[in-house]
């Protein structure tokens, strides 16, 4: 899969309006701004947008397919709808978007990373797959930013393995695979809350990635602790 970063917003520097939802959710009064007349072709949607304070809204479930692309191409290969998640970022490309909106999106990125088949190097712009055409997210755009903090977010899930085997040396196998239980139907229980239009990720990364950790694991120390008895 690929993980694509556009911006977004309807009139162009404008933001912290209704219109960006209006506009996702086709619903956009075409006499609240001459712009708005200039975009009313548009058929689009999107995975989720993140806004200038850091706020991650969800329009569309990971797990469906979003008309986002358009007409696009990556790697020779057309349709990027068809294997493509889309992170929309309040902004204009050449206006710097905001550290909460960085750490938002490192945030964001990191799940999708552990539950898709993406890779770092499957992360690409939207002028990159549609270069005649756009040139989002643009040169304000800190790369370097967002794979700096993207890589502390892979620390952050390090530690999280660490601090489950102090949990194991402390507690022991059985109370750990108790946890293990309680913690892999959070897990599975997670697609209900993507369904919310309106989530912090951040708030739930520490327990995505635990989930994901103990329900990968847990046969590892099963088999482990087997050994030991």
């Amino acid at each position: 899969m690929l993980l694509v970063i556009h911006n977004i917003s309807p009139p162009p520097g404008e933001f912290g309006g209704p219109w960006i939802d209006r506009l996702l959710t086709v619903n956009l009064p075409l006499d609240a701004h001459p712009y708005f007349a200039d975009i009313a072709h548009l058929q689009m949607a999107a995975y989720c947008l993140i806004r200038r304070d850091g706020k991650i809204v969800q329009y569309v479930s990971f797990d469906q397919r979003a008309w986002h692309a358009e007409v696009s191409c990556y790697q020779g290969r057309e349709n990027c709808n068809d294997f493509s998640i889309d992170i929309e970022l309040e902004g204009t490309s050449g206006l710097p978007y905001t550290d909460a909106q960085y750490q938002a999106l490192a945030a964001v990125t990191q799940l999708l990373l552990q539950h898709y088949t993406i890779t770092p190097s499957r992360i690409t712009g939207d002028s990159d797959i549609a270069p005649t055409r756009k040139s989002d997210p643009g040169h304000a755009f800190d790369w370097e930013q967002y794979q700096r903090l993207l890589a502390q977010t892979s620390f952050l899930f390090l530690g999280v393995v660490m601090t489950l085997f102090s949990l194991l040396l402390v507690l022991g196998w059985e109370r750990l695979f108790e946890l293990g239980e309680h913690w892999q139907l959070a897990y599975r229980l997670e697609p209900l809350f993507r369904r919310r239009r309106r989530f912090s990720l951040l708030h739930t990364l520490a327990m995505e990635i635990t989930a994901m950790v103990i329900w990968s694991l847990k046969g590892v120390l099963f088999s482990v602790a087997q050994l030991t008895m």
